[in-house]
């Protein structure tokens, strides 16, 4: 019996925080408007400091900012007027940390 209560407690504290491959460590800071439409939405800062917009977030995880996540996105290519404009991100996955 303490052997399966031990079990069943290292699987709840090593389940609590697991990471997914290539999730990162964010928190969706703020929602911005941009005059230029280049950029603006969603500020979302990693772990390491950088710091990308979005447009599209799931509600549940915008109605109180800021929020900690974890997220897989893909960077996205502007082009026309917004070719400079290097920080805007798709998100593919999103959960609460």
């Amino acid at each position: 019996m303490k052997a399966l209560l031990s079990i069943l407690l290292i699987v709840v504290f090593t389940g609590c925080e697991s990471i997914g491959p290539d999730e990162t460590k964010a928190t969706v800071l703020t929602y911005y408007d941009s005059v230029s439409g280049c950029s603006g939405g969603y500020q979302i800062q990693t772990e390491s400091g950088d710091r990308y917009d979005t447009y599209v977030i799931p509600k549940a995880y915008t109605k109180k900012l800021p929020i900690d996540v974890w997220i897989r996105f893909e960077r996205v290519v502007q082009t026309g007027g917004c070719i400079g404009f290097t920080q805007r991100i798709n998100i593919k996955t999103i959960r609460k940390r």
